[in-house]
């Protein structure tokens, strides 16, 4: 015979319904004492303790809550936010696991529910892909799967929209720092769905058409004041929606300091024969003064394009710090510095105009040839604070290889010397890898970091 519960228990239970119940009055549950009010708050699930803190007299300071209630002595204060404090951590990681790099000043209250909305977002896009659904996206039903986490089933006072996205999205957008968005989201309603958002993060997939364009233009607008990091993968857009894109993200004739990570990758601009560089990303990279990170990987970006991008970066005096333009096609891009001409520069400014903050250069996988190798020691007064170089899967063989020394040489006698160089998969034969490594010998400053796998290298090894 099973053991009868205790009238504790059977209070938890009773206080717990009703807090779930969201509009009932549950005053009567912050007078408690502290020994059931501790025990209390471990039983909530997610949407009761989160009702219980919205319904709590609360003053905001940032991403700080404290209780606003004076009949609660400043100790007893503490005690209960270190409570829900505990709790939102237990609650994450029974459903997520153990979060990485946590510290003891990490919102888990806040990392809770941005996941949450992220998995209500997936699950939108699994349904309406699957479904064909043609409806208003807030009004797609989740599934029970994801919804028994925050509360529990069978619960028979839930809300008639809890199962909506809207209703999570309502609910739980203000928690939003960052998310992920894929095809189906980018209509008219985004801007109202997840219009609580301050989002200070978006991965952006799949854009291809105008209509996704136009409905998430209005929803970068609204964000850009915040936006700091934006990614676009597998996305195949002509430039005016490049453009139109890239002008929703800041004020066009005025700077932002706002943006600090771009990235545009596994995509392509589908005019770029006639259009190497969209205006809209030209405009927005000048106006981005704290950019520290560009990432245009894996774009069919050809040689004009990419030289475009640099004299664009050089021109405005970029504080980038990492340049990612792997896997693309740019072979002689650089060829203008070995002819001493940068488009837009008279010989004056290009003596004075440098990408003074370059730590990190990739160019992996661009069919790079001897004479890009050769081109690259007239870049060094372009770049005085490089330190990465990865120009790995190349075609630069032996002699881009021994193009490469008096760049090497030089660098090494900088106030700031090359520190990794990469050069995995480039053809390079025996003779010309002990070439490499006399030269790196006699340099000023030792690399610390060589990598030269996957070429000819057989008979050196031996």
């Amino acid at each position: 015979m099973s053991q009868a519960p205790s009238l504790v228990s059977l209070c938890i239970n009773a206080v717990k319904n009703a807090i779930l119940e969201e509009n009932g009055n549950i005053s009567y549950v912050y007078v408690l004492p502290a020994e059931l009010f501790d025990r209390l708050v471990p039983e909530l699930p997610p949407l009761a303790l989160q009702n219980l803190q919205d319904a709590m007299p609360l003053v905001s300071s940032g991403d700080c809550v404290s209780s606003d209630d004076d009949s609660l002595p400043p100790s007893k204060k503490r005690k209960r936010n270190d409570n829900f404090d505990i709790a939102w951590k237990v609650l994450y990681e029974l459903r997520w696991g153990a979060l990485r790099n946590s510290s003891v000043d990490t919102n888990w209250q806040q990392l809770y529910w941005e996941k949450h909305l992220q998995n209500c977002l997936d699950a939108t896009w699994e349904t309406v892909s699957v479904t064909l659904f043609d409806g208003f996206l807030g009004e797609v039903d989740l599934p029970d799967t994801l919804l028994k986490y925050i509360s529990y089933e069978g619960h028979p006072n839930r809300s008639r929209n809890y199962s909506k996205l809207f209703y999570h999205c309502e609910r739980f957008g203000q928690y939003a720092r960052s998310l992920r968005l894929q095809s189906v989201h980018y209509v008219a309603e985004l801007n109202r769905l997840l219009g609580k958002c301050q989002l200070e993060s978006l991965e952006m997939h799949w854009i291809k058409s105008k209509e996704q364009v136009e409905g998430l233009s209005k929803f970068l607008e609204k964000n850009k004041e915040t936006l700091s990091s934006i990614e676009f993968v597998n996305c195949k857009l002509p430039a005016n929606l490049v453009t139109t894109i890239c002008e929703s993200l800041h004020v066009k004739g005025f700077e932002t300091d706002v943006i600090k990570n771009f990235t545009y990758k596994r995509s392509s601009f589908l005019d770029s024969s006639c259009f190497p560089m969209p205006l809209g990303l030209d405009s927005l990279l000048t106006a981005a003064r704290n950019l520290t990170t560009l990432v245009l990987s894996d774009n069919h970006i050809w040689w004009k394009t990419a030289k475009l991008l640099f004299d664009t970066l050089l021109e405005a005096d970029s504080s980038i710090q990492v340049l990612d333009l792997s896997e693309n096609n740019v072979a002689g891009w650089l060829s203008h510095l070995k002819w001493g001409s940068i488009s837009g520069l008279n010989s004056d400014q290009q003596n004075k105009k440098s990408l003074k903050s370059l730590r990190v250069l990739n160019l992996r996988g661009n069919r790079l040839l001897k004479d890009d190798a050769d081109c690259l020691k007239y870049a060094i007064g372009y770049m005085p604070k490089l330190e990465v170089l990865n120009l790995s899967d190349n075609h630069l063989q032996d002699d881009g290889t021994r193009n490469l020394f008096p760049f090497l040489i030089e660098k090494s006698q900088c106030e700031t010397p090359l520190t990794e160089l990469y050069l995995d998969k480039c053809l390079i034969a025996c003779r010309g890898a002990s070439q490499l490594l006399k030269v790196l010998a006699a340099c000023k400053v030792p690399l610390k970091s060589l990598s030269i796998g996957d070429n000819f290298l057989s008979r050196l090894v031996s």
